[in-house]
This record gives structure tokens, C-alpha cells and sequence, in this order.
């Protein structure tokens, strides 16, 4: 019996520590200065090697994250209608008593992916399902170029949905709706809303994600401290990531950028970082361009978060110990880096919205950017390694 107890519980661990154990989030376009919808998820899992895939099927396309050259399943992603979705996992939502299945989240973003247009079309891939079963129990974050969102707590029969409608929500890998008595991940999601809600009373955008909320590693109740007060900091100081937003697991972050105007569903721009935020930079790519830069997804690897791998190899003083002194030699430069690219971008999409690009001069911008970056980041390397 105490042996049987033991090996429960060791793969009751197991389990959780294999999990995409994530922070998501969804602003309503009504609550952000430029008017988009926003949806958003740091992505954290055991498996650092990230692609970002091109998918083209018969009269649908998408952008999707993945496993280094799995392309069996997606784990963010946005199609050629406007249509974007990520998840969050969410084992409470294991009901007492089922035989619970796990695991299919990545399979049914890509169902999704394929078969969707709208938020309600996802749902009603949900309904289908809902006799047969599914293998999933997650928290799916979901949106439209009509400007809608919703997030959506799965399990294997049963699912339940929270409308964004004119606010903000937040999800980390526990359900309202859940069968657990603990909140896992409860820390990450305040603060996840503490800083949405921050920069509401500020004039929210994508860039307080890309500069702020992605990166965060402010723990409570621990030795740590926001990313913009830990440039300021002088001498040698650890901060465990283990439970901020920003953790040590976070190996990819999607960032949906939407205007709900149905003319431009093919330009919802996919901020995508291709590695720990806090030591990344994030590259904006299009469906429209039907393409992927080659800094991205390669064979095997992805070049550029390669690259980002070993920047935090750098500033990480041991797997969950990050140095704030060799963080803040890095993200200085990143950080240069990061402003131009987002103030090229934006530039180059208010152009966008007026004048229709071709296809080519969209894929060349992209590349352009991942190129930059990727030369930048090895240069910056060639220092720190010196």
C-alpha cells in the first residue's frame, strides 16, 4: 500500500512538471488605446526547442508554434481568418470519478486551426465533442477579427465559457470551474492581472506585453523584482523564476495583435518570441505572407531560438537562479533591438492598412526583421562569451 502511495505520487509530479504549465491573457479591444484585440500566452514546458510552422490546407492557412519539427500538433497559432487561438493547461479540471484523458490540447488547437472562422465555431467543435470525449484538460484562449474572445475551461465532457466583452481576462493552469481545491498558478495569475490592469489606467497596447507583462519575474513574497526596476539595480543579485510570470519553463511567448475589421483578417500581427522572454526579442510575422522566416523553423531547430537558448544559459546562474547583473548587460541591447523593430513595425502597418501589400513585400519585411535579430543576438554572444 505505502508503496503504491509512492508511486502515485511520484507520477502525480511527474505529471504536473510535464504539463504546459502557461499564463494567457485576453484584452478586449475595447479597453486598449489602438483599439485591438489582444490575446496572449507565455508558453512554459519542458521542451525548449520552438519552431513557428507555416500550415496551408485546402481553403485554410495558419501560423502555429511547435515542437521542434512536430507538426502533428500546435501550441498558439492564428489562421488566414482572423482566427487565433492558445491554451492554458488546466488539470483540475480532471472530473472526480472519469477516467480523465490528457495530453490532446496541441491536436485540437490544430483541429481548431483547420476547421475554424469565428469563436463560436470553436465552441461548437467543443459541443460535437462533448459525448464522444476528449483528451484535453485545459483552459483554451480564444478570438476573432469580429472582435470577440472568450476563454474556454475544457475537460473531457464538459467545458465552460467566460466572454471577454468589454474587459480583460486572465487565465494560468487553474480552472473557475475546476475539481481542485488549489489554484496552481494562482501567484502568476494576479499578478498577470495586477499588470493588465496597471497599464489599462495607462493606455494598454501590445508593446506593455512585449516590454513588461511577457518578461515579468516579480514573485510575491520573494527575493525579486520587476524587469524595468531590475535594469536599475547595481551588483550581483539571484532571483528565482520559479513562479513568475517570466519562469525558468517559459520557452516561447505568442502575442496576437487584432484590429476587428473583417478586411483585415490576414494581418492579425503574430508578435512571436522564440524563447524566454526576458532574454528574447519578439519578431512579427503575418499569415499573409504564407511563410515563415528561416530563422524560425529550419530542420530540426529554429536557428534563432537556438540562439536565445544559450543567452539564457548566460544569465542564469544556475536552471532557476537568474543574475540580474548579466540580465541587465543583455537586455540593455535587447532592448535597443526590440524599440526598433516595434517602431519599424508599426510604421510599415499603418502603411499596411492603407495601401494593400503584395505578398513578397510582407514575407521580405519578416525576414528582414529575423535576420536582424538573429545577427544581433550572435554578435551579442561573441561578447558575453568572451
Amino acid at each position: 500500500m505505502r508503496r503504491a502511495f509512492f508511486v502515485f505520487l511520484f507520477l502525480l509530479v511527474l505529471r504536473f512538471s510535464l504539463a504546459e504549465e502557461c499564463t494567457t491573457g485576453i484584452v478586449s479591444h475595447e479597453l486598449t488605446k489602438d483599439g485591438h484585440l489582444i490575446l496572449w500566452k507565455n508558453r512554459d514546458t519542458k521542451n525548449a526547442d520552438n519552431e513557428l510552422h507555416f500550415f496551408d490546407y485546402k481553403g485554410f492557412s495558419f501560423l502555429g508554434i511547435i515542437n521542434a519539427d512536430d507538426t502533428t500538433q500546435v501550441w498558439a497559432g492564428v489562421s488566414n481568418f482572423g482566427f487565433a487561438i492558445m491554451n492554458a493547461e488546466s488539470r483540475d479540471m480532471a472530473k472526480p470519478g472519469e477516467d480523465t484523458k490528457y495530453d490532446g490540447e496541441g491536436f485540437l488547437m490544430k483541429k481548431a486551426l483547420r476547421n475554424c472562422r469565428t469563436v463560436e465555431d470553436f465552441e461548437r467543435i467543443l459541443q460535437e465533442t462533448n459525448q464522444t470525449g476528449r483528451d484535453v484538460t485545459s483552459n483554451f484562449g480564444v478570438v476573432d477579427v469580429y472582435g470577440n474572445g472568450a476563454f474556454f475551461e475544457v475537460g473531457n465532457h464538459e467545458y465552460f465559457r467566460y466572454d471577454v466583452a468589454d474587459t480583460f481576462l486572465v487565465r494560468a493552469n487553474f480552472a473557475f470551474k475546476g475539481y481542485a481545491k488549489e489554484a496552481y498558478g494562482k501567484e502568476r495569475y494576479l499578478r498577470a492581472r495586477y499588470l493588465i490592469s496597471r497599464e489599462i489606467e495607462n493606455g494598454l497596447s501590445c508593446t506593455d506585453f512585449i516590454f513588461k507583462i511577457a518578461r515579468d519575474f516579480y514573485v510575491y513574497g520573494g527575493l525579486s523584482c520587476s524587469p524595468e526596476n531590475a535594469i536599475e539595480k547595481e551588483g550581483r543579485q539571484l532571483v528565482n523564476t520559479s513562479g513568475s510570470i517570466n519562469r525558468f519553463r517559459t520557452v516561447s511567448v505568442a502575442l496576437f495583435e487584432v484590429i476587428p475589421d473583417t478586411a483585415f483578417r490576414e494581418f492579425v500581427t503574430f508578435w512571436y518570441c522564440p524563447g524566454e522572454p526576458s532574454v528574447s526579442v519578439f519578431v512579427p510575422v503575418w499569415v499573409y505572407s504564407r511563410s515563415v522566416p528561416v530563422e524560425l523553423d529550419s530542420i530540426g531547430f529554429s536557428p534563432l531560438n537556438r540562439l536565445f537558448q544559450r543567452l539564457k544559459f548566460y544569465v542564469y546562474d544556475d536552471e532557476r537562479l537568474l543574475d540580474l547583473g548579466k540580465y541587465r548587460r543583455v537586455r540593455t541591447r535587447l532592448d535597443r533591438l526590440q524599440g526598433e523593430i516595434v517602431e519599424k513595425t508599426y510604421r510599415v502597418l499603418k502603411k499596411w492598412t492603407v495601401f494593400t501589400p503584395s505578398r513578397k513585400e510582407v514575407a521580405d519585411y519578416q525576414k528582414k526583421i529575423a535576420k536582424e535579430v538573429y545577427w544581433e543576438v550572435r554578435e551579442l554572444l561573441g561578447e558575453v562569451d568572451k
